[in-house]
């Protein structure tokens, strides 16, 4: 079952109101259902990071643990001696001090803990894919054989607003202006490809390329797309409906 403590909006929701495409989806559904490790990035605030990385982890493998960390080194360390596989998410990778942001010697313990068997689903606010990694590598010393095993990033834009500078979530529109995936690090420098793109001309996305590390291959993942484009059409985007296409996942 997904984990019902989770935001509600989802995937098949976000494709419904134009955030990303089905292709976009299809391959995030699968970097969760494998417990790849992902990022979500954006620049301004309120660009919907955490509303991508929450209903992307809805695909989670079932019973798959989810640990939102509260940002604090000895919770890290506590499930380091005793890892069970889940996903570990983190509110962001930030020199901020909000609840659950890390920085400095937090991300290194966040990445050793990872090693000991964990998933990764964090975000931050970076202006490229290269700055994600920048932030990462360079700004907080992690190596890049540590960072190997981040393999998909989402790129959140944000557009709209009130010219009167009032500050509403409903005036602002949000895109997946890009989706990557990451075949290595190299000097705190992705490998990384073009997936899909959105288009601003016309408000439409362009698939570029396939996915090669995911286990599902272009049928499959054609097969999902066009299975969130059906609910996403239908209106039926809500938690229930997910669990219909993890039924129907194999």
């Amino acid at each position: 079952m997904p984990d019902l403590t989770m935001p509600d909006i989802t995937l098949p929701e976000l494709v419904r109101n134009g955030t990303m495409s089905e292709q976009m989806a299809a391959v995030l559904w699968s970097a969760a259902a494998e417990r790849r490790w992902f990022i979500v990035a954006a620049q301004p605030r309120k660009a919907g990071k955490s509303v991508v990385s929450d209903a992307t982890l809805h695909f989670a493998p079932a019973g798959t643990p989810i640990h939102r960390l509260n940002g604090e080194i000895e919770e890290m360390e506590r499930l380091a001696r005793s890892p069970d596989g889940g996903y570990l998410v983190v509110g962001e990778i930030s020199p901020g001090r909000p609840e659950r942001y890390i920085w400095g010697d937090g991300v290194t313990v966040l990445f050793n803990t990872l090693n000991t068997g964990y998933a990764l689903s964090t975000t931050l606010h970076a202006t490229s894919v290269e700055g994600v990694f920048d932030q990462i590598c360079l700004q907080n010393g992690v190596s890049d054989a540590n960072v190997g095993k981040i393999e998909y990033v989402a790129y959140v834009e944000r557009f709209g607003g009130d010219p009167d500078g009032v500050d509403d979530d409903d005036l602002y529109w949000r895109r997946v202006t890009g989706l990557y995936e990451i075949a290595g690090v190299h000097d705190g420098l992705p490998d990384a490809r073009l997936l899909s793109r959105w288009v601003e001309a016309d408000d439409s996305f362009v698939q570029e390329q396939s996915p090669r590390l995911l286990d599902a291959g272009e049928n499959t993942l054609a097969a999902r797309a066009r299975r969130i484009r059906e609910l996403a059409d239908a209106g039926r985007t809500g938690l229930a409906d997910i669990e219909t296409l993890r039924e129907g996942s194999n």
